[in-house]
């Protein structure tokens, strides 16, 4: 069995899992890998359930083709149309799930390092023009990768008219899915009328085809190394930061943006991420599924996590449990000297001052106090925004009153109201934030 055709194998490769529907490709991919002898060979087939007994007599093919030429099988099979249903799949889509579920078992049982498909170098110009068609950006334009994961292409650079004549002069059968010859999918319109005319301009199409599709990789290549090290270097797993992605070429920040929310985004989606960079205070996206904000100089990615702190009443003498901050209140009865001080975390507030009982809970809407230090009063919205606080942190911090209003508040400190000297009878609270919750602000 002689092999005139330049196929391609990865480095390494010892064994192969050929994926072989009995159609021309598949069997010529079959017989150049089998005769080449570099590789163990294996062979599988999926059974669709799709076109009934045609689709059985290619299943019977393909395993008498393997006890021919003593190549290791296995067959599975779906019902594709059922499957189609259950997920709201498109019957292409549905086989291909499944066929690829099914050679990825089969490639694990039977041993082998790569899965091999038969796209060709055909193949590669009619998903490079339907990717067109779409609107695709550069990296549709790239094709079919050469290697994804498991799965290889030997045949990626070879021609449909190589294989038809490698298998006419090795004298090798194969058969004819009756669905291919017609229109009722739009590959097989771009195969069957746009190619024709495209060979009739350029007889060398293809491989032209594929030379651009190789170079878009390469540039691909280039723009993927670029995203990730902008990733690595700023995102924080949430968010990036806004000067920095508007300071990228477009062609890196829409890639950027695709990265962290879906590959296939519009291009007026990106643009509309892109325009959060210009914001200065906060202000939203909305693509498909998902709502990107600006919050204090970054561009979020990921929705923030809802805190919503309970009103609990203080204890005096025993601790008071904040869960939904991972905190813990303690607070008592002494008296303010030397070693007593507020802090952001540590509030002293006169006694004698205090009004009913002492609660602690989130931010309310109209929130506003007078810190001891600023000499004014001011909403906790004003003073949250001074400080650049994002909303997560806003909802986070604790807010203590008695019965005529604000106490203290959380990295901003005592009211007025309750300033004391030394030897004043106090109740001292302090904040205990646990394990990463830690709350970290300035003072005032």
């Amino acid at each position: 069995m002689g092999n005139s055709l330049d196929f391609f194998l990865p480095t390494g490769c010892k064994s192969v899992l050929c994926a072989v529907s009995g159609g021309a490709d598949s069997v010529c991919m079959l017989h150049a890998l089998k005769a080449d002898g570099t590789v163990r060979v294996c062979c599988a087939h999926f059974e669709h359930g799709i076109r009934g007994e045609e689709s059985k007599n290619d299943a019977r093919f393909v395993k008498e083709l393997c006890e021919k030429w003593d190549i290791p099988f296995l067959m599975g099979s779906g019902d594709v149309p059922q499957y189609a249903k259950e997920h709201r799949l498109g019957i292409e889509e549905a086989a291909r799930v499944l066929r690829y579920e099914f050679l990825e078992n089969a490639r694990r049982t039977m041993g082998c390092d790569h899965i091999a498909t038969a796209h060709n170098a055909d193949d590669n110009a009619e998903t490079m023009l339907f990717n067109l068609a779409r609107g695709t950006g550069a990296k549709g334009l790239c094709g079919i990768p050469q290697v994804r994961g498991k799965i290889i292409r030997p045949m990626l650079k070879i021609s449909r008219a190589e294989i038809e004549d490698y298998l006419r002069k090795n004298g090798i059968d194969h058969v004819e899915d009756s669905t291919n010859g017609l229109d009722e999918y739009s590959r097989n319109i771009i195969r069957h009328r746009i190619m024709p005319v495209l060979g009739e301009i350029n007889p060398g199409f293809v491989s032209s085809m594929s030379k651009t599709a190789e170079l878009l990789r390469r540039d691909e290549d280039y723009f993927r190394k670029q995203t990730d090290e902008f990733l690595k270097k700023n995102y924080d797993g949430e968010s990036v930061p806004a000067a920095e992605l508007s300071r990228l070429h477009p062609a890196v920040s829409s890639r950027v943006i695709r990265a962290l929310t879906d590959p296939s985004l519009s291009s007026v989606h990106v643009d509309a991420v892109l325009a959060l960079t210009e914001s200065r205070g906060l202000a939203f996206a909305d693509i498909p599924g998902k709502r990107i904000r600006h919050e204090q100089g970054r561009i979020y990615f990921s929705a923030p996590a809802s805190v919503s702190i309970a009103e609990r009443e203080l204890v005096i003498g025993k601790s008071v449990s904040v869960p939904e901050i991972g905190a813990i209140i303690v607070s008592e009865i002494t008296v303010y000297g030397r070693d007593v001080h507020d802090s952001l975390t540590t509030f002293c507030l006169k006694y004698e001052n205090i009004c009913h009982n002492v609660t602690v809970s989130g931010k309310k809407d109209g929130d506003s106090f007078a810190p001891l230090k600023r000499g004014c009063t001011k909403t906790l919205k004003s003073l949250f925004t001074e400080k650049k606080m994002t909303q997560r942190e806003r909802d986070s911090t604790l807010v203590f009153r008695d019965g005529k209003g604000i106490a203290a508040v959380s990295g901003f400190g005592v009211d007025r109201r309750f300033k004391c000297g030394a030897g004043d009878k106090i109740l001292k609270i302090e904040i205990i934030y646990q394990g990463d919750n830690k709350q970290h602000g300035t003072g005032y």
